[in-house]
This record gives structure tokens, sequence and C-alpha cells, in this order.
């Protein structure tokens, strides 16, 4: 009866275990089908950036080609450079062969894994990437919280439940009750009688059966024990080789960021030494433009790669809260359009180039900006043309244009003259770039209206988004509530935006931080921010030059610009105002001798109504 009833429970047992067994077996299932949302999402993306790229790619092509023919009808270079020119030029123009149709088919595959279809005109974001997980060793814990790991375990349970079997449990046991009743002939009564009755059944040589019994379990016991070994050294060999493709990705990754810089420096060398005229200096300027474009889509295939490797490494820490730190906490972020497409456009008479890059590839090394709040004369038509001019002549090369709550009112007709800026301001080598700040949007509740409004304007061709938040405006001293408000402001910004996400703040917070409090230079630097403007408003050249070296110094890994002051409304101890151009010119080379070789990039003025007062005054 005992082994009966124990075969009965290991019955159940066995059950359970199966049950077990089949959810872990779904678990690893639904993994996969994560690894293959997440690569799908990922090839997506790369087919959209790079019809964002092809755009100028095929009016680049085509001016090329156009010029090409004419100089060699003209006689102005050889028929065999010409052909040799245009082969090179269809190189560049392969991987936009097509491109609608592929970027087709990725979206469709990306519907058929989710199962519903995508809203129309949807764009795929990027998430900042790992650039330096933790060795191997540091991911044995994850390993074994795996699903594969986890069932090969429930089989070794079973397997060991089943070890130590006493005889009894080869007897078989069952009873029986009869009833019989009986009629007879000349008897008054029925006869009947209960018969109740126990059988065992037990095989010849139960000991040795037992014994065979017995050596079945250890042997399917040490199965089980070998395949959970097995299984914990294929992820093992499969992590570390997935550990190696990362690095080698991120390292790719970084190449492509240089050799897009070195693309971009070699085509603005051309372009400044001029003299087109020569067949030789034509020929070393189209190079380079290809050069540009080339190392544009190299460096979105290296972005791709690089997040495909992150999307399998992400999948063994999934359910793990130690994921952040596996993953390493150096993180680089895909940002906008390059800031340098200006110059491109420059050269390519028009053609602007839509390639995109990480933080860690710097802009130009030194050049000046200006906050321009009040837009309507660059809005304006009539008025765009003086005011390009004069923000030329005052050095200026990137603006940061404001709209204001009127311009927003009438949205179509602001994004058709924002548009206009744009294009008229890249014929002058000027960069434009979005500039909001409101302080409500660092609240959590009001960040949503930011999140629109980057939403609303994302179709348009911005270099960068300056956001100017100050977090005093929402009380001092500041409480760290508000400033994890803000840094999830910026994250959510950095997320929606696509273009660079570039940040003007008070320089207290970038000081040597606080045991105990937020550190906003730590934080900025996981979220990608392309670049932060210091508001050092001290008319102390000495002192504002020595607190941007600090700063600089402490953090390496940001990229910092100087902004200063010439509005009247400051003390004179804070803003330039009054000062002569011949002043800020000479003080402005003085900022660039001594703060470009730390990796600050340029000054920012705050404000363009202010600035063509002061040039006219001195």
């Amino acid at each position: 009866l005992l082994g009966t009833l124990h075969r009965q429970l290991e019955a159940i047992r066995s059950s359970e275990y199966t049950v077990q067994y089949q959810k872990l077996q779904v678990s690893v299932r639904r993994a996969e089908r994560r690894l293959a949302l997440r690569s799908a999402y990922a090839d997506w993306w790369r087919a959209q950036q790079e019809r964002l790229l092809c755009g100028p790619v095929q009016a680049a092509v085509s001016q090329a080609l156009q010029q090409l023919q004419r100089r060699e009808r003209d006689g102005l270079m050889l028929a065999s450079d010409a052909d040799l020119a245009r082969n090179e030029w269809q190189q560049v123009q392969a991987p936009c062969v097509d491109q609608s149709a592929a970027e087709q088919d990725t979206r469709t595959t990306l519907e058929v894994i989710v199962q519903h279809k995508l809203p129309a005109g949807a764009t795929a974001v990027s998430d900042p990437l790992a650039e330096h997980p933790q060795p191997l060793t540091a991911w044995r814990a994850a390993l074994e919280q795996q699903p594969s790991m986890a069932a090969r375990r429930t089989l070794v349970t079973e397997a060991e439940k089943n070890l130590d079997e006493p005889w009894y449990e080869s007897i078989e046991s069952d009873f029986s009750v009869g009833y019989n009743a009986e009629d007879r002939s000349g008897v008054t009564t029925l006869g009947h009688g209960l018969v109740a009755s126990v059988n065992f059944t037990m095989p010849f040589g139960a000991a040795s059966h037992s014994s065979a019994h017995h050596q079945a379990n250890v042997a399917r016991y040490v199965s089980a024990t070998k395949q959970l070994s097995a299984e914990r050294r294929d992820l093992l060999v499969e992590l570390g080789k997935s550990l190696r493709t990362q690095r080698e990705a991120s390292q790719a990754l970084q190449s492509r960021d240089e050799e897009l810089a070195a693309a971009e420096l070699l085509l603005r060398d051309q372009r400044d030494r001029g003299g087109l005229d020569g067949e030789g200096t034509y020929l070393q300027l189209q190079a380079a433009q290809r050069q540009v474009y080339q190392a544009g889509f190299a460096r979105i295939a290296a972005w791709h790669q690089l997040w495909l490797q992150n999307a399998a490494l992400r999948l063994l820490v999934d359910n793990d809260p130690q994921a952040d730190t596996l993953l390493g906490s150096e993180h680089v972020s895909w940002q906008g359009q390059v800031p340098q497409s200006a110059t491109i456009a420059a050269v390519a008479a028009g053609a602007t180039v839509a390639a995109t890059r990480s933080r860690r590839v710097a802009g130009p090394s030194w050049y000046q900006g200006v906050y321009i709040w009040n837009s309507d004369a660059l809005l304006d038509p009539a008025r765009r043309p003086a005011e390009l001019l004069a923000l030329g002549s005052a050095g200026m090369r990137q603006i940061y244009v404001g709209v204001d709550s009127a311009q927003l009112m009438r949205l179509a007709q602001t994004k058709q003259s924002l548009a206009a800026l744009i294009k008229d301001a890249g014929k002058r080598n000027l960069r434009v770039g979005l500039l909001l700040g409101d302080p409500a949007w660092m609240s959590p509740s009001g960040r949503s209206e930011l999140i629109s409004l980057i939403g609303s304007l994302k179709d348009l061709q911005f270099s960068s988004l300056n956001l100017d938040l100050e977090v005093e405006q929402r009380g001092f001293p500041v409480p760290d509530e508000h400033l994890r408000d803000w840094i999830d402001t910026v994250a959510a910004a950095v997320k929606a935006s696509p273009w660079p996400v570039e940040l003007s703040s008070h320089y207290r917070w970038f000081a040597t931080p606080k045991v105990g409090h937020t550190c906003v230079p730590c934080s900025l630097s996981r979220l990608g921010v392309a670049s932060i403007s210091l508001m050092i408003y001290v008319r102390n050249p000495k002192r504002s030059t020595e607190l941007a070296a600090q700063i600089a110094k402490r953090w390496p890994k940001l990229s910092f610009r100087l902004a200063q002051s010439v509005e009247p409304q400051l003390t004179p101890q804070e803003s330039w105002a009054g000062a002569s151009s011949s002043q800020i010119d000479g003080q402005e080379d003085s900022w660039r001798a001594k703060l470009e070789p730390l990796g600050i990039t340029g000054i920012d003025w705050q404000d363009w109504r202010s600035y063509p007062r002061f040039l006219q005054g001195g």
C-alpha cells in the first residue's frame, strides 16, 4: 500500500515538475521574441536613418553629376576623370537604391512581430546604449537566473527526488470487495455473502528489480546534472562572445565617429581653400563630400550593430535589478542632425547632410552663438536678410531661436517661416538651433507640454535643441526633488528630440558635488546631452575663465560652452553691456586661447536684442 501511494504521489510531483518546466520553456520563447522584437526595431531605425541621409545624398549626387557633365563638355576635365568620379558617386548613392522598399520591409516585419499596424508617421527612436559592460565574471549570478538554467535545475531536482526509493516500491497492491446472493429451491430466504481481499503482486527477484530501478534513477540524475553544467558552460561561452562583440562594436562606433569628424574637417579645409577653378581642387572637393556621406552611412551601420549587441546582452538582465550595473555606467546617445550640416550645404550649393552623431563627437572647434528669444525679425521674410547679415557680421555661427506663444498659436505659418529661416541661414553658414525655456516644464505635470511641443516641430531641420531650463526659477534654495525633476525633464527631451539636446545652466551645479545630493553632471553624462552652456555671468574675464576651466577639467566627459551676458538690466559686474566691439573681440580671442585647449567649444551671448545696441555704441 505504501508503494502504491508513493507512486501516486510521485506521479503528481512529476506532473508539477512538468508544468513548471513548460512555464520556463514559455519564458525562453518570450525572451527569444523580445530579442526578435528589439532587433526588428533596430532594423527599422537604421532604415529610417539611412532614408534621412539619402535625401541630401541624392541631391548632392544629382548636382555633382551635372557639374561633371558641364566641366567635361567645357573641356575643364578629362573624360576619364569624369567617368571615375561618376562611378564613385554611384557607389555613394548605392545604399539609397530601393531604400524606401527596404524601410517598408523592416516596418512590415516589426508589425508582424507586434501583431498590429504601426501609426502612420511613426518614428523609431534609439535609447542610450551601453558602451562598457562589466567583465564576464560579474555576469555569473545573472546567468543563473536565466529561464534555460532554471529549467535544467528543475530536471535535476526531479531526478534527485527519485534517487532513494525503498524496496517495497516495486510491489503492486490492490484490494477488492465482492458481494454475492444465492436463491435455492426449498429455502425461503436468500443466501448472501461479502468477500474483501487484498492482493499483492511482486516481481521475481524483487531485490534485483529494485536495484535496476535505482541505477536507472541515478543515471537520470547524473544526466540531468551534466546537462545543467553544459547549459551553464554554453551560456558562459556565448556571453563571452557577446561581450567581445560588444566591445568591438563600441570601438567600431568610435572609429566611425572619428572618421566622420575627419571627413568633415577635410571638407571644411577644401572649402576654405577656395580656388575651385582648378580641376584638381574641384575633384578633391567632390572626394571630400563623398567621404562625409560614406562616413555617415558607416556610422549608422556601426550604431545599428552596437544596438543589436546591447539587445542581446539586455536579454540576460531583463529581470535582474542589477541590470544597469552589469551593463556599465557609461552610455552613448544617438543625437539629431550633425551640427556641421550647414558647412556641407555651403559647399554643395544647398545640399544638406542629415547624418547624425553621438555626443562624443565634438562640433566645430570654436564658434560664437547667440540667444534670440524674440524671433519676429528672423521669421519676417522682409527683415530676415538684414538680420542674418548682422548676425554674420557680428561673428555668430550658431543662433538659438525661440518661439513665443503667439507664434505657436499659428503653428503652421510659424513652421513655414522657421523652415525658410533654416534654409536662408544655411546659405550664410549659420546654424539654427531651437531655443525653448519655461520653468513649468520642469515639473512632472508640465513636462508633457514640452514633449508635445518638440513633437510638433520635429520635422524641421534644426541643428540642435537648446533647453534654457534654470531650476532656480522654481525657488531658491533648490530642493533635491527639483533637481531630480529637472534631470527627468532633460531625459524626456533627449528621448523625444530628433536633434542634439543642449542645455543652458548656472555653473553652480557643476561644482564639486555634495555628498547625499543629486549629482547633476553625473546624470547628464549618462543622458547624452550634447553640450552645456555654463551661465557664468561675471564681467571679470579672469574669474569666468577660471571657473569654466575648473568645470571642464572636473567633468571631461561633458562638452561645455561659456555663456556671457550683454543685457543692460544686469549689474556692471555681471554684464558686458556698454563694452566696445574691439573689447569684445579681444576678450573673445583671450577666452579661446585659454579655454579651447580644455575642450570648451565657444561663447554663447545672452541675448541678440541687446547685442546690436552695444555694438553700435562701441
